[in-house]
């Protein structure tokens, strides 16, 4: 058959183009003094598992030394919540926050310590949570499937446990 009987919209749709997210400049005024390089935001949506919120959780048992915010809708996941309690609830180094408002006081704070943002997502086209974090002064630890490119973020080799415990240690001895 012809081609536009096995696709009719190509002559609606000739192009696709990429829409990149944008960033938030009313981040832009946080102030990077004193924020600890040993200090880590995990800030995604839902979704724990797709976005390695479980590979995180074991890379930072790892690292007693680095610390972790955890800034999700985690709390929304029970079996995640359940599976990974001892490392979310009963871990020294790794504080439960759960959903933040971007822009709001406890987001703020936060952000003020952190010196890196971690992301390592198996998908997400051109991550919002990244660009927010960037966005607020916070350097991107992230997977390539984030969606970035090179010269925007640090870039994890892969997202195996060991990998990101390597990865973590190294953002940290960073001054």
């Amino acid at each position: 058959p012809p081609r536009s009987t096995l696709f009719p919209y190509t002559t609606l749709f000739r192009s696709v183009f990429n829409l990149r997210n944008t960033a938030r400049p009313e981040l832009y005024g946080i102030s990077l003094e004193g924020r600890d390089s040993a200090s880590f935001m995990y800030l995604a949506g839902g979704g724990s598992v797709h976005k390695g919120l479980d590979r995180v959780l074991e890379a930072f048992r790892a690292r007693p030394n680095l610390k972790l915010y955890v800034c999700s809708p985690f709390l929304h996941e029970k079996d995640f919540c359940k599976v990974y309690r001892r490392e979310l609830f009963r871990t020294p180094n790794i504080y439960p926050v759960g959903f933040v408002s971007i822009g709001g006081k406890r987001f703020n704070q936060l952000v003020e310590r952190c010196s890196f943002h971690i992301l390592p997502s198996c998908s997400e086209a051109n991550s919002a949570a990244v660009l927010t974090a960037m966005s607020a002064g916070m350097i991107p630890l992230i997977s390539r499937e984030c969606g970035f490119d090179d010269g925007e973020a640090i870039f994890l080799p892969d997202c195996f446990v060991e990998t990101i415990k390597e990865q973590i240690a190294q953002c940290a001895s960073q001054s």
